[in-house]
Parts: C-alpha cells; sequence; structure tokens
C-alpha cells in the first residue's frame, strides 16, 4: 500500500497540480506585497510570466502524462505476456523437475545396479587374480622345470659334440630334406667342407660316391634311408670323391632319426676311410697266402688253386698240369756261404721261374727248396716244353756270394689233371713220386707220372 501511494504522488498528475498551486501561492504573494508597494506593472509582467510558465508547466505536464499512460499501458501488457511466459516458464520448470527426479530416481538405481555389478566384478576379479596367482606359480615352477631341462639339454648336446668330435669316424647329420646339419672334425676332414660351409647344403651335393667296382655314380646313403624308410643302410664299396678331386674308399652306414612319434625328422651317416684297412687287409691276406721270402704263393693258396683246377676239370673236362719243382744241391749252399745265401738263391730262383711260365699259371714256394707249379688248361705236351724252359734257365743260373759261385740243379715231377684226376691228395701223391722218379734217374731233369693213380 506504502508503494501504491508513493506512485501515486510522484505521477506526473500530481507534480502538475503542485507546481499550479505554487504558481497561485506566488500569484497571491505578489499580489499582496504590490498593494503595499505599489508596483502594479512589475507585478503584472511578474504574474504574466509565472502565468506563461505556469501555462507552459501544464502543457508539459500533459505531455508527460500522456507518455506516463502510454509507458504505463506498455508495462501492463508486459507484465501481462510475463505473467503468461512465467506460467509457462514454472509449468516447464515443473515438468522438467518431475523428470529430473525420475532421472534422479533411475540413476540412483543405475548406481545401485552398478554398485552391485563392481562388487561382482571385484569378486570375478579376486578369483581370477587367485587363479591368476596360481597359474603365475604353476607357470615358475613349469619354467623352472623347463630351465633344468634346457640345462640337461644343453649338457647332453655339448656331450654329444664333444663325442661327436672326438670319435674316430666322421659322422654327417641331416636334416628330413637331406641338408646337412652338422658335420664332426673327422667328416670335415675327409670331405674337404667345414661345418659352417656344409651347413644347409644337400648332402648329394657334398658327397660325390662312386661305386669302387664299377665306377658308376651311386645313390647317397642318406637319400636311400629316406627312400626305403629303413633303419640302416650299410655300404663297403662306396668311393668318396673329395672336393679336392682325391678318392677315398669308405666304409658308410645311415640310419634314420625319428621323433617321438617315429616321424622321420632327419638321418644320420658314419663312415670312414678304409684305405688302411684294406691295405692292412690285403697285407695280411697276401701274407696268409703268399710265401715272406720269395713272395710266391704258399703251400695253402697253391693247394687251394689246386682244387679249384681239379674241380673245374671234372665239371668242364678241361685239362691242366700239375709239377713239382726240388732245386738239387741248394744244402750245400746254405752250408758253404750259410742262410743268407740260400734265401738269396731262393729269392732269385723265384723271379727266374716267373719269367720261364705263363701269366695265368700258379707258382708257389711249398717249402724249403721245393716248389710247385700250377698250369691252368695246359696239355702235357705243353707242360713238357715249360719243363724244358726252366732247365734251361736254371742251367744257365749263377749265384755269386762273397766270391763263391753257387749253381743248382732242378727235378721236376708232373702229373695231369683231367677228369680222370680222383682227389688233391693223390695229384699231390703222383707229382711228389714223378719229381723222387727224376731225382732217382740223375737230377736235373723231369719226369711225367705215367698214369693218375685211383682209390
Amino acid at each position: 500500500m506504502l508503494q501504491t501511494r508513493l506512485t501515486r504522488l510522484t505521477s506526473p498528475r500530481a507534480i502538475a497540480w503542485l507546481l499550479a498551486g505554487l504558481v497561485c501561492v506566488l500569484g497571491l504573494t505578489v499580489v499582496l506585497y504590490s498593494r503595499h508597494t505599489n508596483g502594479s506593472l512589475a507585478l503584472l509582467l511578474v504574474s504574466l510570466g509565472l502565468a506563461s510558465l505556469a501555462a507552459w508547466s501544464m502543457y508539459l505536464l500533459y505531455c508527460l502524462d500522456r507518455a506516463f499512460q502510454q509507458a504505463q499501458h506498455k508495462i501492463e501488457q508486459f507484465n501481462r505476456l510475463l505473467a503468461e511466459n512465467v506460467d509457462e516458464r514454472a509449468t516447464a520448470l515443473q515438468v522438467a523437475n518431475i523428470n529430473l527426479k525420475m532421472e534422479v530416481v533411475e540413476r540412483r538405481a543405475m548406481e545401485a545396479e552398478l554398485f552391485r555389478y563392481r562388487e561382482h566384478l571385484e569378486e570375478i576379479v579376486a578369483q581370477r587374480t587367485e587363479m591368476l596367482e596360481k597359474a603365475n606359480l604353476h607357470l615358475l615352477d613349469e619354467i623352472a622345470q623347463r630351465k633344468k631341462a634346457e640345462r640337461k639339454l644343453f649338457e647332453q648336446k655339448e656331450r654329444a659334440q664333444v663325442t661327436l668330435a672326438s670319435i674316430g669316424d666322421a659322422v654327417v647329420t641331416t636334416d628330413a630334406k637331406g641338408q646337412v646339419v652338422y658335420l664332426n672334425p673327422v667328416a670335415e676332414e675327409l670331405i674337404g667342407w667345414h661345418n659352417a660351409q656344409a651347413k644347409g647344403q644337400p648332402i648329394a651335393d657334398m658327397m660325390h660316391l662312386l661305386n669302387e667296382a664299377t665306377r658308376e655314380p651311386i645313390e647317397n646313403p642318406v637319400e636311400s634311408c629316406f627312400r626305403e624308410n629303413a633303419h640302416a643302410i650299410a655300404n663297403n664299396v662306396s668311393l668318396l670323391i673329395r672336393r679336392d678331386g682325391k678318392e677315398i674308399p669308405i666304409s658308410d652306414s645311415a640310419a634314420p632319426i625319428r621323433d617321438r612319434e617315429h616321424n622321420i625328422i632327419g638321418a644320420v651317416m658314419v663312415f670312414h676311410d678304409v684305405a688302411t684297412e684294406r691295405q692292412l687287409t690285403q697285407q695280411l691276406s697276401y701274407q696268409a697266402t703268399h710265401d715272406a721270402l720269395t713272395g710266391l704263393a704258399n703251400r695253402q693258396e697253391f693247394e687251394l688253386r689246386l682244387s679249384r683246377v681239379l674241380q673245374s676239370a671234372k665239371e668242364d673236362h678241361t685239362e691242366h698240369a700239375l709239377m713239382f719243382l726240388d732245386l738239387d744241391h741248394f744244402k750245400q749252399v746254405n752250408d758253404t756261404s750259410g742262410h743268407a745265401a740260400g734265401d738269396e738263391l731262393l729269392r732269385r730262383i723265384a723271379v727266374l721261374f716267373k719269367h720261364a711260365i705263363r701269366q695265368r699259371d700258379t707258382l708257389a714256394r711249398l717249402g724249403g727248396d721245393e716248389f710247385g707249379l700250377l698250369l691252368e688248361r695246359c696239355t702235357m705236351l705243353q707242360a713238357e716244353a715249360i719243363a724244358k724252359e726252366l732247365l734251361h734257365h736254371i742251367n744257365a743260373f749263377v749265384l755269386d756270394w762273397s766270391g763263391i759261385s753257387h749253381k743248382v740243379g732242378l727235378s721236376i715231377g708232373m702229373v695231369a689233371i683231367n677228369q680222370d684226376s680222383v682227389s688233391l691228395s693223390t695229384l699231390l701223391s703222383a707229382a711228389d713220386s714223378a719229381c723222387y722218379e727224376s731225382k732217382r734217374n740223375g737230377r736235373n731233369r723231369y719226369s711225367v707220372y705215367a698214369s693218375a693213380p685211383r682209390l
């Protein structure tokens, strides 16, 4: 109410009436004052000025009042519009408030659900963490065991490599494609390739093998091993062609390397140089079949060859001849100049006999000063011609030893070998009898056994 009264007192209309009253009071004051001062003209002028001022003030107040009324009208319209907008805003705010409350309720429900889900996740995470910790412990234990196994495997590998490096045989390992994985030092030496150079190369390109007898290329045992899926393949007639072209006889074998499922994952080839072995074997074989002094076949080898010839005569109806050769006066050489002179005489006689016989014939020292001669595919007529040649050579032979000249003679006994010959012993006995006959008839001659003895 106080605000309403203040609004009315300060309105333009109230102010205008206040000014009009003020002019009247001033005019009345001037009149009263002029009555005492007799200033009518001045009073009139003042009255007119005041009246004009009052009239102008009234006009201004009128205009101001109209403008105030218009403004007040617009303010009322604005207030009405504002009130309408406020109502709409209030309604919208109420709706928004309701929606916000619902959203808050939903948010709280969601937060509660999220809290429960979080607790569930934390429980799952705790379980998973426990499982991971157990798995981690198991993994650490497995890693420790694997490291231990790796150490053992490394030790075994080192031991195997040291073993392979120290053994006398050459060792080559390959993968399942036949490509070289490892060469030990002996294999490097025999093949002519270093391990680093050979690694990854096909073994067939590294090792060129020939058949020692035919000199034809042969398949590498590793390739044969893969092709035949065999446990091991051995070949004792291989000739290895080194990288520098040198030929080395080898004895080789190969075996597949299998995994736990018995699948072939590679192969190992073992070989060694047999040149020394063969030389030694040949030497032993030679010593076993030949006389150490003269280099001729010994009695055992001679009888072996004689048995084969006898068998051939019986089966193929071929004719051969057997001779016993016994030196005359040989004992005098030993007694006069010693055994060294006798040995030298035997060696020279052996050379002399070799030049007098055919290449296919077998000359042997049977013992002491006795020799045997096997003439293969030879008639008795041809044998007699060879006997005469031997006698000619022996009669022309002279051994000079320490200023002493030594001459010896030769008694020969011959026997035919044919399908009627009975056995080895009968042949030897017949030849020995014929030789004895030559000695009994004066030595330095040959005698032919009349007919082969029969059982």
